[in-house]
C-alpha cells in the first residue's frame, strides 16, 4: 500500500509488509494510523507517519476485502470471503469476535455513527446489521442481488445498499423495513453515500 501527498502527487510511504494483494485500506479517525486488509488473510496496522507496521490481525481464514475503523478508533471490523467478519480490539489487536451469519463473501463492512452497530453487505444478496458488542445479528435485509457497497445514514436511522442489478435500496434501520427502491443504474451499482443531513444518496456505477 501506498501513502501520498493529495496536493502535489508525491509518494509519501509504502507500506510493505502483505504477501498478496492489498483489497482495502482506511485512515484511523485521527489519522495517526492506517489499516488495510490483504488476499494472504491478515489485516495490518501502521504508523501513518512513519510506515512502520504496529500490529497483524490474524485470525481469518479467506481474503479479508473490506475493513473499516470505528470513529472512536477503538474497534475495527474486517470483512473475509469465507462470508466472516471479524470485530478486533483496535488497541490490542486482539481478536474480540466473529460475525458469522452470511453464507458468501461479504465485500462492504460499515460502523453506525454511534459504533453500537455493524452493517456488512454479502455476496448471498443481504446486508446484516449486528450490535457490535454481543456480535448478535439484529436484522437481515434481503437485496435479492449480490451487495456490492452499505452505509449507514449519518442520522443513523437509515441503511442504504447498492446491488448488481443497478438499485440501491433504503431500509429501515431499527426495523429493517424497505422504504425506498431507487433503479440507479442499468448496469452494476458498485457504491453508495449517504450526505451528511441524511437526506440525499449518492451512487456510482
Amino acid at each position: 500500500a501506498k501513502v501520498w501527498n493529495a496536493t502535489t502527487g508525491r509518494e509519501l510511504l509504502t507500506l510493505r509488509g502483505h504477501h498478496d494483494f492489498v483489497w482495502s485500506v482506511a485512515f484511523s479517525p485521527d489519522g495517526s494510523r492506517i489499516l488495510t486488509g490483504s488476499s494472504d488473510n491478515t489485516a495490518k496496522l501502521w504508523d501513518s507517519i512513519t510506515g512502520r507496521e504496529l500490529d497483524t490481525l490474524r485470525g481469518h481464514k479467506d481474503a479479508i476485502f473490506p475493513v473499516a475503523i470505528f470513529p472512536y478508533s477503538s474497534c475495527i471490523v474486517t470483512g473475509c470471503n469465507d462470508g466472516t467478519a471479524k470485530v478486533w480490539n483496535a488497541a490490542t489487536g486482539q481478536e474480540l469476535r466473529t460475525l458469522k451469519e452470511h453464507k458468501r463473501a461479504v465485500n462492504c463492512v460499515r460502523f453506525s455513527p454511534d459504533g453500537t452497530r455493524i452493517l456488512t453487505g454479502s455476496d448471498d444478496n443481504t446486508a446484516r446489521v449486528w450490535d457490535t458488542n454481543t456480535g448478535q445479528s439484529l436484522l437481515t435485509l434481503d437485496a435479492q442481488f449480490v451487495i456490492s457497497s452499505v452505509a449507514f445514514s449519518p442520522n443513523a436511522r437509515l441503511v442504504a445498499s447498492s446491488s448488481w442489478d443497478g438499485a440501491a435500496r433504503i431500509w429501515d434501520a431499527s426495523t429493517g423495513r424497505k422504504t425506498l427502491t431507487i433503479k440507479a443504474s442499468t448496469t452494476w451499482l458498485n457504491s453508495v453515500e449517504f450526505s451528511p443531513d441524511s437526506r440525499q444518496l449518492l451512487t456510482g456505477s
